[in-house]
């Protein structure tokens, strides 16, 4: 389908979440994450495969398949997260969805 997958994951604070890239081609060569706390600004925290500002984002770890790990996770993290896939300077296939939802003791907070 052209609106890709969508993925939602839960995580308790200290937790490391990890985001799935449904969407991956092998080597990551090609994978960029953008993270959006709303839908109006976007963050890239990845690019073509390497974690982009190695000190602010020092809790990121990309996985082989692509996946997005987030350390220590905690409630600031949480919102879109989307994987592209950008072949030849195109991008390849739709965006593969995640949002990151914090469980709050018994309460769901996204």
């Amino acid at each position: 389908s052209s609106s890709g997958e969508e993925t939602h994951v839960f995580f308790s604070s200290g937790e490391t979440a990890r985001l799935p890239c449904n969407n991956a081609l092998s080597g990551c060569g090609s994978t960029t994450w953008n993270y959006y706390r709303d839908s109006r600004s976007g963050v890239e925290l990845v690019n073509l495969g390497k974690i982009k500002d190695r000190e602010k984002h020092r809790r990121l770890r990309l996985d082989s398949d692509c996946s997005l790990n987030i350390a220590d996770a905690i409630k600031e993290d949480v919102g879109l997260y989307n994987c592209h896939q950008y072949v030849n300077g195109g991008e390849y296939g739709a965006a593969s969805a995640v949002y990151l939802h914090f469980l709050d003791g018994q309460h769901l907070c996204s």
